[in-house]
This record gives C-alpha cells, sequence and structure tokens, in this order.
C-alpha cells in the first residue's frame, strides 16, 4: 500500500526541534482519540489547506502540535496556534541546494534590506531512507485495506 493511500502515519520525528519523538502526522482528519494517544502530531500543508485548523485547536492542550505552513499561509494561522503550535515554515528551494558548500549561507529575503540567513551546515538534513520506520494509522476513504 502506498503513502498516498494513508490518511494518518506515526514514526520518530527526524527534523526540527523534536528529533525522534514519536510523532503522528495528519494527511486527513483523524478522532482526537488517536492524535492524543501520540506525544507530537504535525498537520501537513495539504491537510490545513484543506480542511484548516479546528482540529489543531481541538487537541493543542493535549499534544505537543507543529503546523507545518508555506511561508504564505502564516497569516492565515489563528492567532492562539501561532503563540502555541510549533511553525514549520516550508520553503520548496529546488535540488541545487544541495551543491552548496557546508560553508556557504542561504538566504531568505523577507523584505527590503530585511533578511534572514543560516549556513548549509547548521541545517538538519534528512533523507527518504528516515522515513523508512513510518507506519499508517489510517487510511485515506475509499481505500481498500
Amino acid at each position: 500500500m502506498s503513502r498516498e493511500e494513508w490518511a494518518a502515519w506515526v514514526g520518530p520525528e527526524v527534523e526540527g526541534r523534536l528529533l525522534g519523538v514519536p510523532t503522528l502526522c495528519v494527511a486527513e482528519p483523524v478522532s482526537t482519540d488517536v492524535i492524543v494517544a501520540y506525544p507530537h502530531v504535525l498537520f501537513g500543508t495539504g491537510f490545513l489547506v484543506a480542511h484548516g485548523y479546528d482540529l489543531p485547536a481541538q487537541v493543542i492542550d493535549r499534544v505537543m502540535v507543529t503546523l507545518e505552513v508555506t511561508p504564505a499561509m502564516v497569516t492565515t494561522i489563528p492567532k492562539d496556534l501561532l503563540e502555541r503550535a510549533h511553525i514549520l515554515c516550508r520553503i520548496h528551494a529546488g535540488t541545487g541546494v544541495l551543491k552548496l558548500k557546508p560553508s556557504d549561507t542561504i538566504r531568505l529575503d523577507v523584505a527590503e534590506l530585511h533578511v534572514l540567513t543560516v549556513t548549509r551546515y547548521q541545517m538538519q538534513e534528512t533523507r527518504p531512507h528516515d522515513y523508512e520506520v513510518d507506519m499508517p494509522v489510517a487510511y485515506r476513504e475509499g481505500t481498500d485495506v
């Protein structure tokens, strides 16, 4: 069964500050009972675009919540969630970035003369094999299991 058929899956966090924490990744709505069975839940960009912020708001008091968003979505996050959830701002950079040396710098232009920079060696890197232990918890509707 392919990952595209999973509504939710669990595996150790491989990105960011919660590295190693068992994480439920949610692509489609699942019950709050399923969500709170894990210490950390990540609501992906696709989920948030399709379903909004109601489900994350329902569980924020019971579990660590990460919202994966694009830069444009940050302004749509309700204030309470923006302050209480961990925000993972996803920016698609393309594979050219992988050719940079560890000492090279990546720059994000946020406004005129206002930039954010980070050197390549300060960044975590994940690869497809990091996700091999992920296991489905729920399947999308219409999927034969």
